[in-house]
């Protein structure tokens, strides 16, 4: 079976091996070092009937520790995910990055978690009769459990990964607001100011003495108008 290990790349996996007889479980590893050190101390320390019982129930011990492995790999991705709270003031591309890759891990962990089921169900379905059939049974429910809350944590990311992509857009938006705002205000000045700026020996306004104070006054009529008419409507 391959198995969920976390390591300085993140997470990759790892197959063990297992051969079940009445008396004894073999397991073959890849790697040195695994989850199994509880296992080994209730065996060399007689606790609980590990000793007494056949191997169905240290291979159920050794598939729970691979469960509470990844349980408590689950509770981490679930912590991380509430850690991260997207608002107006905080949007940056790290959020974006940070939400995907744990959507990555998590897709990898429930490829882990389908394999545990499957192995979980088909002990549970094929082990012999002299076998305890509903150890496995509750290593099957476990892994079940597990990808529910896997599949709830992705459907947070999503949701997450929708408020991101809201808040950006009404950012945005707010900011395309401003802008056509402002151009507003600044195109019957432009207009304005291109009319008496035309080359014309005869523009009738030319010779008033104070006709460029008029103009400024008007001006600042359309300013001051615009803005009010824009602030009424609530546009800024």
């Amino acid at each position: 079976m391959n198995t969920l290990k976390i390591g300085s790349q993140g997470i990759y996996s790892e197959n063990i091996f297992f051969v079940l007889k009445d008396n004894f479980v073999w397991s073959i590893q890849e790697e040195k070092g695994d989850y199994f050190d509880w296992v080994r101390n209730r065996i060399d320390n007689n606790l609980g009937i590990v000793r007494t019982s056949k191997g169905d129930y240290l291979l159920f011990l050794l598939l729970e520790s691979i469960s509470d492995n990844y349980n408590k790999v689950l509770d981490s991705y679930e912590q991380r995910i509430s850690d991260i709270q997207p608002t107006e003031n905080n949007l940056n591309p790290s959020i974006t990055l940070d939400l995907e890759e744990i959507r990555t891990d998590l897709l990898k962990m429930k490829k882990f978690m389908s394999g545990l089921r499957n192995i979980g169900l088909g002990l549970e379905r094929n082990l012999p009769n002299q076998y305890h059939n509903e150890y496995f049974s509750e290593i099957k429910e476990q892994a079940i459990n597990m990808i529910s809350e896997l599949e709830f944590q992705l459907n947070q990311i999503d949701g997450k990964l929708n408020l991101v992509y809201s808040l950006q857009g009404h950012k945005m938006n707010q900011i395309m607001k401003t802008l056509t705002v402002i151009s507003a205000i600044f195109i019957p000045l432009t207009f304005l100011a291109g009319i008496y700026g035309m080359n014309f020996e005869y523009i009738p306004e030319l010779k008033m003495h104070n006709g460029y104070f008029y103009l400024l006054g008007v001006m600042g009529t359309c300013v001051v108008g615009l803005i009010l008419y824009f602030y009424r409507k609530k546009w800024f």
